[in-house]
């Protein structure tokens, strides 16, 4: 099996659909790994709903890349370019609905004070909220020098339409994982505090989920400036993922592209200007995200 991560990246010429393998990004479309003609196809949650059959076209395609060591299409136009050279966005399609869950983590209930849910309980962001790698995360002015904080988030990605999903049937609906950073203004209402411009950061990109394997079983880590600052598993969810999924699907109809943050273990050192965030989620990999004030 072809292993990737599939990303959203810009190279100048728009955003297209990507292929992570080591230190480059394939062009899925342009490998022959998509239907259509050249700039169709593109989209994420198109992509996503094509489900097994269309990650399995992708992977057969890459791999004939790979192997034939082809660095051009027919035309001449690129299949590959190295990951530094590249802008990656975040992996969300545009219609993509951003669910998130609180308090799944005993140290964020205690760290925060809070009484714990019985059981998982969502909360929305606003798809203007998301930025991508790389993107800066600005402090809202009007509430800054107020805590600002963060959370590495192990975030399930949707492929497939469902609501009313049974929690044993949920792996059929989750077509990978990626990483979210919740950034929270703490004193704040509930409806500002987890959605302000920019504070959702999502990427780098997502592993599909046949590459993690056990995703209850994963280290999450937090680092600002290079010092880790945030650590955690996921085996000390209090709910499963499949669980998160199933009651996610009562209240919204889950469509290819959703992305379900599943919590964080809870921060104790805000966020100041000039400060760089890295969330990391172990098997997907590390979001970066600088900090500033808003002007």
């Amino acid at each position: 099996m072809q292993e990737l991560k599939v990303c959203r990246y810009d190279a100048g010429a728009g955003v297209r659909l990507g292929g992570v393998v080591g230190d480059r990004v394939y062009d899925l479309e342009r490998c022959g790994g998509l239907a259509g003609r050249e700039g169709e196809g593109t989209a994420l949650g198109g992509f996503l709903a094509g489900g097994s059959a269309g990650l399995a076209a992708a992977r057969e395609a890459l791999a004939g890349v790979l192997e034939a060591g082809g660095t051009e299409g027919a035309g001449g136009e690129p299949l590959a370019y190295r990951l530094e050279d590249v802008r990656l966005r975040a992996p969300i399609a545009p219609s993509t609905k951003v669910i998130c869950m609180g308090r799944t983590f005993e140290s964020h209930v205690v760290i925060g004070g809070l009484e714990p849910h019985p059981k998982p309980t969502p909360f929305y962001k606003l798809t203007q909220m998301v930025v991508g790698p790389d993107d800066y995360v600005v402090l809202p002015k009007h509430h800054y020098p107020e805590p600002v904080v963060y959370g590495t988030e192990l975030t399930v990605v949707i492929g497939k339409e469902g609501r009313s999903i049974a929690e044993e049937r949920a792996e059929e609906y989750i077509w990978g994982y990626t990483v979210l950073n919740d950034v929270t203004m703490r004193g704040a209402y509930q409806t500002v505090a987890k959605s302000f411009d920019t504070s959702a950061p999502v990427g780098p990109w997502i592993v599909p989920h046949d590459q993690i394997g056990n995703p209850h079983n994963l280290q999450l880590t937090f680092r600002l400036n290079g010092e880790q600052v945030q650590e955690g598993n996921t085996r000390d969810l209090r709910f499963t993922v499949q669980a998160m999924v199933a009651e996610a699907s009562k209240w919204v109809t889950l469509r290819p592209g959703d992305i379900i943050a599943t919590g964080d273990v809870g921060a104790t050192v805000p966020l100041q200007p000039g400060d760089v965030m890295e969330a990391e989620v172990e098997g997907i990999g590390v979001l970066r995200n600088p900090v500033r004030l808003e002007e």
